[in-house]
């Protein structure tokens, strides 16, 4: 597929799911109360830390074993 295309592509997803995501906030703010929604963003933004957490121990550990099959591979030389 042509990268312009595809790029064509990604961008109609993009503002769909921001319209999407619109309609979304709109019809949970006017059906849920306060309390709900307060401990729905807590969740979320709980789950997002512990997420966040996650990918940064998962990026050092793929360094680390980066730099030890580096040094094995100049080690064998």
């Amino acid at each position: 597929m042509n990268i312009k295309v595809l790029a064509v592509i990604q961008t109609i997803g993009i503002f769909a799911s921001a319209v999407v995501a619109a309609f979304a906030i709109d019809y949970l703010t006017n059906h849920l109360d306060t309390e709900t929604l307060k401990y729905m963003f807590g969740g979320a933004v709980s789950g997002a830390l512990a997420y966040l957490v996650y990918q940064l121990c998962l990026t050092r550990l793929q360094i680390q074993d980066s730099f030890k099959s580096a040094i094995q591979n100049l080690d064998s030389k």
